[in-house]
C-alpha cells in the first residue's frame, strides 16, 4: 500500500512537472526520466513472476545516464501469492535517438536483491546482475512510452544462482533539458 502511494506522489509531481518543458522537441534529451513500468514479467528458474519498476536516469552527456531502479515482482500458484523478489539496481545506460521520436537504449545494473517465500522458507538476500535494453517512442514532450524493454536477469539469492529474462513496458517521464 505505501509502494502505491509513494508511486502515485512520484507520477503527480512528473505530470506537474512536465509542463513546464512543453515547448521543446519531443525526443530532445533530458537531465533526468523516471520511468514506471506498472506490470511486467520475469521468467527464472522455471517459474514466472509478475510485478513492475520504477527507476531513474540522470544524463551525463546526450548518450550516456546514470540508472538507479527498484523493482518487485510476485510469484503465483493457483491465484495464491507464494514468492517475492525485491531487487535494487544501479548502473549506466547508452542511449542513440534516431529521429525525432525514437530513443533505443542498452544499459547494465548490477544491485542486491532480496527473495522471500511465503511457505516459510526465511529471508533470503544476494547479489543481482540486469544487462538488456529497450526502444522508448516520445508521445509528448514530457512524456515517453518505453514499447519495448527486454533484459537478461543473473540472481544469487541464499547460495543458489537463478538466470532469468525480463521484460514489460513502461510509461517515461522527461524533466528538464541538456
Amino acid at each position: 500500500m505505501k509502494s502505491r502511494i509513494r508511486s502515485g506522489v512520484i507520477l503527480a509531481f512528473v505530470l506537474f512537472a512536465g509542463s513546464a518543458v512543453a515547448q521543446e522537441a519531443r525526443n530532445a534529451s533530458r537531465k533526468v526520466e523516471i520511468s514506471y513500468s506498472p506490470y511486467g514479467f520475469v521468467r527464472a528458474g522455471g517459474s514466472t513472476h509478475q510485478g513492475g519498476c520504477s527507476g531513474v536516469a540522470v544524463s551525463t552527456t546526450d548518450s550516456v545516464s546514470l540508472v538507479g531502479e527498484f523493482c518487485g515482482t510476485h510469484q503465483f500458484v493457483s491465484g495464491k501469492q507464494v514468492d517475492s523478489l525485491l531487487s535494487y539496481r544501479g548502473g549506466v545506460r547508452f542511449s542513440k535517438r534516431t529521429g525525432r521520436r525514437i530513443t533505443a537504449f542498452v544499459q547494465g545494473l548490477a544491485g542486491g536483491e532480496s527473495g522471500y517465500r511465503k511457505a516459510g522458507i526465511a529471508d533470503n538476500s544476494g547479489f543481482s546482475f540486469d544487462a538488456g535494453g529497450g526502444v522508448d517512442v516520445a508521445l509528448k514532450n514530457w512524456l515517453g512510452l518505453r514499447i519495448v524493454r527486454a533484459n537478461y536477469q543473473m540472481t544469487r539469492v541464499g547460495g543458489a544462482t537463478v538466470n532469468g529474462f525480463r521484460f514489460g513496458p513502461a510509461l517515461v517521464f522527461r524533466i528538464g533539458k541538456r
